[in-house]
């Protein structure tokens, strides 16, 4: 379900993580073959909950 109704800001949000960690891939902070981090990591890092990621799959 969209943050506040708006399922615009949503998908904004949504695209500014997927960004965000597209930069950490090709700035080598995560390695190429090796898992990314957990989802409890990225949540606290980008500051979206857990229950965003499982919402986008």
């Amino acid at each position: 379900m969209p943050l506040g109704g708006n399922e615009n800001a949503t998908n904004v949000l949504y695209l500014e993580v997927y960004q965000k960690i597209l930069e950490s891939i090709h700035s080598l902070e995560y390695i190429e073959n090796t898992p990314l981090p957990s989802e409890r990591y990225l949540s606290e890092r980008y500051h979206v909950s857990r229950s965003y990621y499982h919402s986008r799959r």
